[in-house]
């Protein structure tokens, strides 16, 4: 039961305005947090690909010149495909 007139509407009421502003501002505190976790998960995720995409890079064998031998530019682009 709403303890106050029914003229006065919850959110204009002194006691219950100053009670959802603090409601509003804890919501906002803890979204906050949230979103930056996320961003420092993000961060991380981005570092570690950029570390396998170095990793990848050299340990990846670069292709021979060309009029190398044919058999082994065929065999390094197999390899590139994943193709044993």
């Amino acid at each position: 039961m709403w303890p106050f007139p029914s003229n006065v509407p919850a959110r204009e009421h002194v006691s219950c305005s100053k009670r959802i502003g603090e409601l509003e501002e804890r919501v906002s505190q803890l979204e906050l947090t949230a979103v930056e976790r996320n961003l420092q998960v993000l961060d991380l995720c981005e570092k570690v690909a950029e570390k396998l995409q170095d990793r990848i890079r050299h340990r990846t064998k670069k292709e021979p010149e060309d009029g190398g031998n044919p058999y082994d530019v065929i065999r390094y682009r197999r390899a590139g495909h994943g193709i044993p």
